[in-house]
């Protein structure tokens, strides 16, 4: 015997089966609305929440449309298989955005977690760069310093000289109190000369040594710059998937 045709009370029974649902998916998100509370958390690029705001209201549509495709096949039961074959569609959609999402945030926080830990790598060697600097500049003044004592010694041992080839040229036979102590004066120059010149030389190693450093340090800034540049252009490429994963989620909402 053939089934018999859906009456109104059933359509009735089924709207409040649908309204007594919905009110309980409401009630699980005390009282607020899932699909208001879906737009948020895609606004805020929260796909997890997203998708737990949604897959109550997918839950029950799909109830109520496998109820509904059977009270319509009993009338027609190619209406019947055509909203069988929508409902499916939606729910494989569903299933594959769903999916597409969970990747993205996957993907999304792996880049993220990226960047982060590039930075807090970048910024010691940035730190380290700024201290050599200094370092760098303060033994630049030192050796300034340096070389001007030195050429005020220069200045006393020519004047030291020029005083003792003076007195070889007038033959003095003795030397006086004051002639031996110019000559110990100018045994004294020669040899703070000599100690200065070595901590010149030594000071002039360290800035290489430091520019040297410096120079290491510059280029792996300017790699990991460079890798921060190529996560910032993967993280813009991932806000446009859940961007257009978004507009997807409100074309389905809309069917």
């Amino acid at each position: 015997r053939p089934e018999a045709a859906p009456t109104r009370s059933e359509a009735v029974l089924l709207q409040q089966a649908f309204d007594v649902m919905t009110s309980n998916a409401r009630k699980e998100f005390g009282g607020e609305d899932p699909c208001v509370m879906a737009k948020e958390a895609a606004m805020q690029c929260q796909p997890h929440e997203l998708l737990r705001c949604i897959e109550p209201e997918f839950y029950v549509l799909d109830v109520v449309m496998t109820e509904l495709v059977k009270q319509v096949k009993v009338g027609c039961a190619e209406r019947g298989s055509i909203l069988e074959q929508c409902r499916m569609r939606i729910l494989n959609m569903f299933a594959t955005t769903s999916l597409g999402l969970q990747q993205i945030s996957y993907h999304w926080s792996k880049e993220k977690n990226e960047k982060e830990r590039v930075q807090q790598t970048v910024r010691p060697v940035n730190l380290e760069n700024d201290e050599l600097r200094k370092r760098i500049a303060a033994m630049d003044l030192e050796m300034r310093q340096y070389k001007a004592a030195t050429q005020q010694l220069e200045h006393a041992l020519g004047a030291l000289q020029l005083g003792e080839k003076k007195a070889r040229d007038n033959d003095f036979k003795g030397r006086t109190a004051r002639e031996e102590k110019m000559l110990d004066e100018l045994r004294e120059a020669e040899d703070i000369k000599v100690v200065l010149q070595s901590k010149i030389n030594i000071l002039e190693q360290q800035v290489r040594y430091q520019a040297a450093q410096e120079q290491v340090l510059q280029l792996q800034i300017d790699e990991l710059q460079a890798r921060v540049r190529k996560d910032a252009e993967r993280l813009e490429q991932m806000g446009e998937n859940v961007a257009r994963a978004k507009v997807r989620l409100a074309w389905m909402r809309a069917i």
